[in-house]
């Protein structure tokens, strides 16, 4: 998946796209075309722009082609197709969404009825869409991974800082007990009484408490950490 592409597409930067990956590299790519390394790296970015993926994984040592650049290089490289063709495919491709969209989410949010009904409303709005949903609780590198969106808490912080990011909810967090526990146990008049109570997180809500409470129930499942506290057993 991808935005919207660009529609234009300069094939003198398809034809450094070429070099570079028959070259191993941007500097090397350079100094074949007697340009300096930084006009063709710029000259990547807007082809990638243009066409709306990602080509490389530029790294210290070496290039990778993502999946797209291979499919790019393939084209551009076999002699039946023009790069004409290959770039209208590109761009065509992802006028509508379509195609495989790859997703990584925390345990806990795949348990969640809100999460449930947006997808539902997703695959109904957009059927040529196949998507795989993974769980995952650490940063991913989405570029070797091959996954196309992480949605990741707020205290976790992504593995490179080029990725784009946006906020999609912000969840407020309470601790709550039900009445006849209180009623058994009294209440705390502050974090340090804690430790006298039974708790329930999760590992969203406890990156929110004090280090070193002793926890009664840590688990990942949302709903099973709900009905217990709702049933006071705990």
């Amino acid at each position: 998946m991808s935005n919207h592409p660009d529609s234009s597409v300069s094939f003198d930067d398809i034809y450094l796209f070429v070099l570079i990956v028959r070259h191993k590299g941007i500097s090397s790519a350079a100094q074949f075309a007697g340009l300096q390394r930084s006009k063709v790296s710029r000259r990547l970015q807007e082809l990638e722009k243009a066409l709306g993926h990602q080509l490389l994984i530029r790294t210290t040592r070496a290039i990778e082609l993502t999946q797209q650049g291979k499919w790019l290089y393939e084209q551009a490289s076999n002699p039946v197709n023009t790069l004409v063709d290959a770039s209208r495919l590109m761009r065509e491709h992802h006028l509508t969404p379509k195609g495989r969209l790859k997703v990584a989410i925390p345990p806990a949010l795949g348990m969640t009825e809100i999460f449930s009904q947006l997808i539902e409303q997703y695959m109904k709005e957009y059927t040529e869409v196949k998507l795989e949903i993974e769980h995952h609780v650490q940063s991913l590198d989405l570029r070797r991974e091959n996954v196309d969106l992480q949605i990741l808490p707020s205290y976790i912080e992504p593995l490179h800082d080029d990725y784009i990011q946006q906020r999609l909810i912000q969840i407020p967090y309470s601790m709550v007990a039900s009445s006849e526990y209180l009623a058994l146990n009294g209440c705390p008049d502050n974090v340090a009484q804690l430790n006298d109570f039974h708790l329930l997180a999760s590992r969203y809500n406890k990156s929110l408490l004090p280090q070193g409470l002793d926890y009664q129930l840590f688990s990942d499942d949302l709903n099973l950490l709900q009905r217990l506290a709702i049933s006071s057993k705990a």
